[in-house]
């Protein structure tokens, strides 16, 4: 920005409303790129200019936005608990001493008398320096001597640090600033090792790791995880999902996915497993249903191998309708489409570019051994649903034309035949629970695209009767 550039910026600044300014800061908002160098005297002009009018909205995006560390350092002294919040967050918080505003002094009585709103945007503030990380993780220097209520505190705020997860960028070739990128990975992990093994802790630390990149040469880890076999036996009949249980399986993510871990006698590492085998590798992966079930199932959910490709993703939409289910909630199908949709379709749409249709169903995706399995299963479940309902499945075959039913379609059109009739019909009835007619309207999308399975279409007929006799 030239002189005549400079003038023009100032005078806008120091007429505009409010509004405008704020505006102003978040079109020129500090990104984190100016922790390693110093401020433009422009820049720095231009907001002592808006510090001057004293306006508490000017205030606050000064706070948010800023980048003079002069400017924020005056709002965040005679602002309120927002604008002093909104200083904390800013990148310039979490810079050094020379390119940031927040001094020693100031960090000091913060950790000490901060409120807690305070306390939370600083550690949760993804531009705070390695240093003030690894003093708070070691429980040294300006964290030395916190109480361990507050050091749980600050480790449950950490996990949702973006830091915590964010991958070094390898476009910087600098070995020691990557060490020091990794080592904050590992200072997390290491607690594992060193902090009381009681259930709050479990609980902190499991949340933790889930969210902090798992380091590079993590050592003992078999031992770490023994260290968090805290359950007691009745517990574990009781509540075999407790806090310990998820912390076992996030250190197991330190381990090779391999026969010791798929074959431990400690479910939570097998359970880490199934999160990350290569199925290239164990071809007869939908058979690991058959030991662990549906914990088994939502595991691989998480796999990315899994997702890759069609002929994967295919067999896995299949495993979902064999995974035990004895209330028949169809958890599992709906947990695939949750995933699917929520997840995987949003984050990876290069995995889905070159499907033929939505449903997937080529002939050619499946392995014939393990679709002889997945088709036993199928009927299996479908011979003990029929039984549930009171049905003999052999009759389930004949379809019966409507007997002057009325037409139950949303949009008042005629239903092209009698399966699509019946489904209408269900959708619209008050006596059918809401998660029975999201797997109604499920079936309704795969027949429209010509792929709804025979043992589902029967089961609708089956429902479609029960409901009509009722």
């Amino acid at each position: 920005m030239n002189r005549f550039e400079l003038r023009i910026e100032a005078s806008y600044l120091v007429k505009c409303s409010p509004q405008a300014a704020y505006n102003w800061l978040y079109e020129h908002r500090a990104t984190g790129e100016e922790m390693g160098r110093r401020l433009t005297e422009q820049s720095g002009i231009l907001e002592y200019l808006l510090v001057h009018r004293r306006d508490p909205l000017i205030d606050l995006g000064i706070a948010r936005f800023g980048k003079s560390p002069s400017a924020i350092r005056a709002v965040f002294g005679r602002g309120d608990i927002g604008i002093r919040c909104a200083a904390l967050s800013n990148p310039l918080a979490g810079a050094d001493w020379i390119h940031g505003w927040l001094d020693l002094e100031r960090l000091c009585e913060l950790l000490t008398t901060g409120t807690n709103a305070e306390q939370e945007a600083l550690i949760k503030n993804e531009f705070l320096r390695d240093e003030i990380l690894e003093q708070l993780l070691e429980r040294v220097e300006l964290f030395a001597d916190i109480p361990y209520s507050k050091f749980r505190q600050f480790l449950v705020w950490l996990g949702d640090n973006p830091r915590m997860s964010k991958p070094y960028d390898e476009r910087v070739l600098d070995g020691w600033a990557q060490y020091k990128h990794e080592r904050i990975f590992k200072l997390a992990w290491e607690l594992a090792k060193t902090i009381p093994t009681e259930p709050v802790y479990a609980s902190v630390l499991s949340s933790l790791l889930s969210r902090t990149k798992v380091p590079v040469n993590f050592e003992n880890t078999h031992s770490a995880i023994e260290r968090w076999r805290i359950e007691k036996p009745d517990e574990i009949e009781r509540h075999p999902l407790e806090s310990s249980y998820w912390l076992r399986s996030r250190l197991a993510d330190a381990l090779k996915a391999d026969d010791d871990l798929l074959n431990s006698d400690d479910s939570a590492l097998r359970l880490s497993f199934y999160r990350r085998f290569d199925p290239h590798g164990y071809v007869e992966w939908p058979k690991f249903i058959e030991k662990d079930g549906e914990l088994a199932f939502n595991a691989m959910l998480r796999n990315d191998n899994l997702w890759r490709s069609r002929k994967l993703r295919y067999w896995l939409s299949e495993l979902a309708w064999v995974v035990p289910d004895p209330r028949s909630n169809m958890d599992a199908p709906n947990s695939y489409r949750a995933v699917e949709d929520g997840y995987f379709r949003k984050h990876h749409p290069e995995w889905f570019r070159n499907e033929d249709n939505d449903c997937g169903d080529n002939p050619d995706a499946i392995d014939p051994g393990i679709a002889e399995w997945l088709g036993e299963k199928r009927r299996s479940i479908s011979r003990e649903r029929d039984e549930k309902l009171g049905v003999d499945g052999d009759d389930l075959d004949r379809v019966d034309e409507p007997e002057d039913e009325p037409d139950y379609s949303p949009h008042g059109e005629a239903p092209d035949s009698t399966v699509e009739y019946k489904l209408l019909q269900l959708i619209e009835d008050e006596r059918v629970g809401p998660n029975t007619k999201g797997d109604l309207r499920a079936f309704l999308n795969d027949y429209r695209a010509g792929c709804l399975d025979g043992d589902d279409e029967k089961y609708v007929i089956a429902l479609h009767s029960r409901f009509r006799d009722s």
